[in-house]
């Protein structure tokens, strides 16, 4: 006879505050604000009950055996899903250049691409040294999921790209031109963008939220400034290719 397994208690309170917390916003959103119910229930969700999904599920698989291709699909799929909701609701809504995803000129592109590229390889290099510092290691659980052998990482490219398209569109693109429309600053969307961003990578341990949430608001940045979601997504992924397949012994010692 299976005996009936039970959450732990901090486990399942966070999941009560959480979905409470995302019920609220939602009839704030929804009634209080008159944003279309869509945008309602996507928008808490994805600012809010993701992130709380994410440092929820850290105990249930931190002993788990992964295998990295599937996560990968997984992973991706997932990505790409929330990037595809976040271009239909805005785009529907807001338009494409609301969304920073009309054609934009190639020099401030390469410009901006660059920027973003050097600023998130210098914080990277600025959270190494303050691991180094502090004597704490990496995740174990980014560890993990480093790619290793030549079909993992041509996987880890496909996820690169997915991440970089998906999560822009979604957080960058559709988070903040929503938020600008119920809120004094697009300034105060990128913060609050930045930091649910950071907690929904939350597997990489408390110093790596704190440099996602970073690298969030640089991004972020970019997009408030230039009006365009195509350095964001071209650095994205160029960022997470560097991380992931040429700088993860150096960033991970």
């Amino acid at each position: 006879m299976n005996e009936r397994t039970s959450l732990p208690p901090g486990l399942a309170r966070l999941l009560r505050v959480g979905a409470g917390m995302y019920g609220l916003l939602v009839v704030i959103s929804w009634l209080g604000m008159g944003q279309p119910v869509l945008d309602a229930v996507f928008l808490p969700a994805l600012l809010v009950m993701l992130p709380v999904l994410a440092v929820a599920q850290l105990p249930l698989v931190a002993e788990e055996a992964l295998r990295r291709i599937p996560v990968y699909v997984g992973s991706g799929a997932t990505i790409l899903l929330l990037g595809a909701c976040g271009a239909l609701l805005g785009l529907r809504r807001d338009g494409p250049e609301a969304m920073g995803l009309t054609s934009y000129p190639a020099v401030p592109f390469c410009a901006w691409t660059v920027g973003i590229l050097a600023s998130g390889v210098g914080l990277l290099a600025v959270f190494l040294g303050v691991r180094r510092r502090l004597n704490v290691e990496e995740s174990p659980l980014v560890m993990r999921l480093l790619p290793e052998t030549p079909s993992e990482k041509a996987w880890f490219v496909g996820l690169s790209f997915a991440a970089g398209f998906g999560e822009e569109i979604a957080f960058r693109g559709y988070a903040i031109s929503t938020m600008t429309s119920i809120l004094p600053s697009p300034w105060v969307a990128a913060v609050v963008t930045s930091v649910s961003f950071g907690f929904l990578h939350s597997y990489q341990g408390v110093i790596g939220i704190v440099r996602t949430t970073l690298l969030g608001l640089v991004l972020a940045t970019s997009f408030v400034m230039s009006g365009s979601l195509w350095p964001p997504i071209a650095a994205h992924v160029a960022i997470d290719l560097l991380a992931g397949l040429v700088l993860q012994e150096r960033l991970t010692g």
